[in-house]
């Protein structure tokens, strides 16, 4: 299984089976230390997590497309047909998702 995340515009955009997505961006975030986050699906109101203790996988596996994680440093992570791009990634998950293309 290849993970290829590159980088356009500012924003990091990946590209992987979604299970296999979902599993590298819970782990990403719980490496870069994110201890909330907010879940927002489309035509849904926000609804604030605690990164630490909600189960990431089991909540993204079934989310649709366009939903968003939004983290307090301004990272937005929007799942996408092909994958999900993230704007605004910081220093800190860039580092735990690993090398990006650029």
């Amino acid at each position: 299984m290849s993970f290829t995340p590159s980088m356009s515009d500012g924003c990091l955009m990946l590209s992987e089976p979604r299970a296999a997505l979902i599993r590298r961006l819970a782990g990403a975030l719980a490496e870069a230390s994110t201890a909330s986050l907010t879940l927002q699906e489309p035509g849904s109101e926000p609804r604030p997590l605690a990164a630490r203790t909600t189960d990431l996988p089991a909540l993204l596996r079934p989310a649709p497309i366009g939903t968003r994680l939004k983290t307090p440093d301004g990272c937005t992570i929007t799942l996408t047909d092909e994958g999900c791009t993230i704007s605004n990634p910081g220093r800190a998950l860039l580092e735990a998702l690993g090398p990006t293309n650029r």
